[in-house]
């Protein structure tokens, strides 16, 4: 089956299942958000900016925030058949890029994704987290494979067998 690439770009949401690659780039303090439910084979991936909640009234503005974009990314994965015992989360990002000493928001943006998983009771099965390089990710859902890089270095898996 032919693979089918699906990028995430800052505060968006993509969904995909078998014979899709789900990626997001260039990840500074921004934190990828991989669910993905074994049993279903479906996955999906938010592209956190900012910590909390979004107080805009336009939905698709408020995924760049870490509250609203996992209670989307959850209530889709449900509404697709996944059942929350079988959803698990992979963490990808949340680098000091500009290596600046007093720069928080890659640390808040970590703590607000662990609270919001925690809350709805979503288990952590693997992350690559902090430092001071970029990273980017993808996610092969056919053949339960995620591999990360950071800054140019090689890919390496953070899954072999999600």
């Amino acid at each position: 089956m032919p693979n089918i690439i699906k990028e995430a770009q800052t505060g968006e949401i993509i969904f995909g299942k078998q014979g899709t690659i789900l990626a997001c780039s260039a990840l500074g303090s921004c934190v990828a958000v991989i669910f993905y439910d074994k049993i279903k084979k479906i996955a999906g991936l938010a592209h956190v900016m900012l910590p909390g909640k979004s107080r805009r009234k336009n939905k698709t503005e408020s995924f760049k925030y870490s509250d609203n974009a996992i209670n989307e990314l959850l209530r889709k994965m449900l509404s697709g058949g996944c059942r929350k015992k079988h959803i698990r989360a992979y963490l990808i990002g949340g680098a000091n890029v500009l290596k600046r000493k007093n720069e928080t928001i890659n640390k808040l943006n970590i703590k607000a994704v662990i609270n919001a998983l925690k809350v709805n009771s979503i288990k952590i099965a693997g992350r690559s987290l902090g430092g001071y390089q970029r990273r980017s990710v993808w996610f092969d859902i056919e053949n339960n494979l995620i591999k990360y890089n950071i800054g140019s270095g090689k890919r390496t898996f953070l899954c072999k067998t999600c």
